[in-house]
């Protein structure tokens, strides 16, 4: 079977976060084209989390731990508010450690489960999705902490730009008008689930 290109594109956050520190514009990694994209957690490991087992169960344990989704100030009905609900998994359970840690004792472990969880990075469900008239200056205003899920980023404690991986699809000819654009990010926000964004279309 012949495989079509993807329509969809990536850009790793380490490397636009590079390029805006540089002092280089965004427009020359990324398209400058309308757009559908989404923010998801890149589960690769850093290199210092390889060189041991400990430093790796860590990582781990983190990863486990970073919130995918949050819910703030939103009125269910006329007597339900929820002020903040944030989705996360629990960690890994303490009867856990000790057998991934024992997995994690070798070099050729630690590499297999780097390379696992970096390819089940595409799996993973979106943190957030938006659509813009011109990619790489919403990018910069998410990077630069001027847009709500930047400014999530920014605050956590668990996240950070070099942990997470855009995916974008190049709208094309056919950018469409904003109303245009808006349909298509909701649609995509319900199928991704993307769990921090406060306000989908």
């Amino acid at each position: 079977m012949i495989q079509k290109p993807s329509l969809w594109h990536i850009a790793y956050g380490e490397d636009l976060l590079d390029t805006t520190r540089s002092g280089d514009s965004l427009d020359s990694v990324l398209p400058d084209c309308a757009a559908i994209y989404m923010w998801k957690r890149r589960l690769r490991p850093p290199r210092t989390a390889l060189v041991n087992a400990t430093h790796l169960l860590e990582w781990c344990l983190d990863l486990t731990r970073t919130p995918i989704g949050e819910i703030r100030d939103v009125s269910l009905s006329h007597f339900l508010h929820i002020n903040s609900l944030e989705l996360s998994g629990l960690g890994l359970p303490e009867s856990k450690h000790g057998d991934l840690k024992q997995f994690l004792q070798t070099p050729k472990n630690r590499l297999w489960l780097a390379k696992a969880l970096d390819e089940l990075s595409i799996h993973t469900p979106a943190l957030y999705v938006g659509e813009s008239g011109c990619l790489p200056e919403r990018i910069a205003q998410h990077i630069g902490g001027q847009s709500p899920f930047g400014a999530k980023v920014e605050e956590s404690s668990l996240l950070d730009w070099a942990s997470l991986n855009l995916y974008y699809c190049d709208l094309g000819s056919g950018t469409g008008s904003k109303k245009q654009r808006t349909a298509l990010e909701y649609m995509i926000t319900q199928l991704t689930v993307a769990g921090m964004t406060a306000r989908p279309g």
